[in-house]
């Protein structure tokens, strides 16, 4: 699954493709004053603003909801592990005392994979077929269309064995564009070296316009790419899965 509170009752099919019909207002502050925004380690105190800020920017920066529908899985799917069991690996972006953005990871993907396998997807399962997640046709439309690009072989396999780390960073929206990104991944550059780790990678997609250039500024590589057909209709464009690399 690489995609709260389910207030929104309309299905998957019917949710607008990203990028088109959206009557939100969107706040965008001044680059002058996201400068003022100090990066620091993640605390306990921080988990509800990160996993509302995953939920938010969930579909490569939009938000997921229209398609997942349930906060607490999704957050639950892709948060525990970094807040739960490598929190010392987080770092957050913090603007008038309000949580903007974080930057999650671990220093070796072989250990998170183990622990997301062995101990979270469990708890996931569990919960879910106790009916303790609030689901609805949204999830169970995502779901297929993750077994579907599974049948395809789209996942492709993540370069650990020299780049063993790996990170996940967003920001909520109207906070982009600001430098804070570049002051989030320099923290965590400086954390690993500190740690002895030599080698980091990260995935995004063709369609993550922000990201993609960002990425190749701070000197990462890309090494593979391969068509990805999980958003189709979704996106309104054809996308490609993206893997790069960089020495620590």
């Amino acid at each position: 699954m690489e995609a709260e509170q389910s207030g929104m009752s309309v299905g998957a099919q019917h949710a607008a493709p990203v990028g088109q019909n959206v009557d939100v207002a969107i706040m965008h502050i001044p680059r002058q004053k996201l400068a003022a925004a100090i990066v620091r380690k993640y605390r306990p105190e921080d988990r509800d603003a990160v996993r509302r800020i995953c939920y938010d920017t969930g579909l490569m920066g939009h938000p997921i909801d229209p398609y997942f529908g349930c906060f607490e899985l999704f957050a639950d799917y892709w948060m525990n592990y970094y807040t739960d069991y490598e929190p010392e690996s987080a770092f957050v972006a913090e603007l008038g005392g309000r949580v903007i953005g974080y930057l999650v990871g671990c220093k070796d993907t072989s250990v998170q994979r183990e622990m997301q396998g062995k101990a979270i997807m469990p708890q996931i399962r569990r919960k879910l077929f106790r009916f303790g997640y609030k689901v609805d046709r949204r999830f169970f439309a995502f779901m297929w269309r993750y077994v579907r690009t599974m049948w395809r072989r789209e996942f492709v396999d993540e370069p650990i064995n020299e780049y063993p780390a790996h990170l996940h960073m967003n920001l909520a929206e109207g906070y982009r564009s600001g430098g804070i990104g570049s002051k989030l991944l320099a923290a965590y550059l400086e954390y690993l070296r500190a740690n002895g780790v030599k080698g980091l990678h990260l995935g995004t997609t063709s369609y993550n316009k922000l990201a993609v250039p960002f990425y190749k500024k701070w000197g990462f590589r890309l090494v593979s790419e391969s068509p990805f057909t999980m958003y189709d209709g979704i996106v309104p464009e054809k996308i490609t899965l993206l893997f790069f690399t960089r020495e620590v």
